[in-house]
């Protein structure tokens, strides 16, 4: 039952058919991974990343929600040295720019991601190997227009409130989730915020780190525009999000 489910979850994968969320990268058997619940209809899920490619936003998330890497679930089933490893993920993670391991999309949106070099999963080291998939990566500041095209795409699904297909997109194009055009007045989360659909706008803004401030073409931010809607939860999340966005932290549980 989707209740009963941790919001996140640490494990050592069980087999090497996951794959990173963020970097796109196979997650090998044995290697730890962290998973942030996504639920939709009801049902729930992991979307599994590298330890590498934690972000600041995650454990300000953990820190707030849980009280530290210490407290998710499965941490302590971990061997000590995995443990470890988690631990200086975190920390690094934490001190890490703002959006240093959020997802580029690519030049060619189309195209399937280039293969990389495994990934070695033994002792603490495993933390600062898988960071070099999710390092020094950030949007393009001019999209090209294979990244537009996608983005395009992005927003219609979310328009018509296809979301599977939506976050099918997402999961291989993360960074699409803030590529407004410049023709389009909405972006993927003032759709969402539109429909009034709270599981999507969570996961928008949990698992895909949405901008929760970003502005509509005609400067609305996702908050009036849930609130036009007659949809006051969903703006109260979106703002509980942008209140923690501009103070640096993460939403209050």
């Amino acid at each position: 039952m989707v209740d009963a489910m941790a919001p996140y979850r640490l494990e050592l994968a069980k087999s090497d058919r996951s794959m990173c969320t963020v970097s796109k990268v196979k997650i090998e058997k044995g290697e730890v991974r962290l998973g942030s619940l996504l639920k939709m209809g009801g049902k729930g899920s992991y979307k599994w990343r590298k330890l590498g490619c934690v972000t600041a936003k995650q454990v300000a998330n953990i820190e707030e929600l849980l009280g530290g890497a210490e407290k998710v679930d499965g941490f302590e089933e971990l061997p000590a040295d995995q443990q470890a490893a988690v631990i200086e993920a975190f920390k690094r993670a934490a001190s890490a720019p703002a959006g240093a391991a959020k997802a580029i999309v690519s030049e060619t949106a189309d195209s399937p991601p280039a293969k990389r070099a495994k990934v070695s999963t033994a002792g603490p080291s495993s933390a600062s190997a898988s960071a070099s998939s999710c390092a020094a990566v950030a949007k393009p500041s001019t999209p090209s227009d294979e990244v537009l095209k996608a983005a395009h795409q992005a927003i219609d699904l979310a328009k018509g409130a296809r979301w599977k297909e939506l976050l099918a997109l997402l999961d291989a194009h993360p960074g699409l989730v803030d590529v407004r055009p410049a023709v389009r007045d909405y972006s993927v989360l003032h759709q969402a915020a539109f429909h009034g659909s709270q599981d999507v706008v969570s996961v928008l803004l949990d698992v895909y780190e949405a901008d929760p401030a970003q502005l509509t073409k005609h400067g609305r931010s996702a908050v009036a525009v849930a609130h036009e809607q007659g949809h006051s939860e969903v703006a109260e999340l979106v703002s509980l999000h942008v209140a923690k966005h501009k103070a640096g932290g993460a939403p209050a549980a």
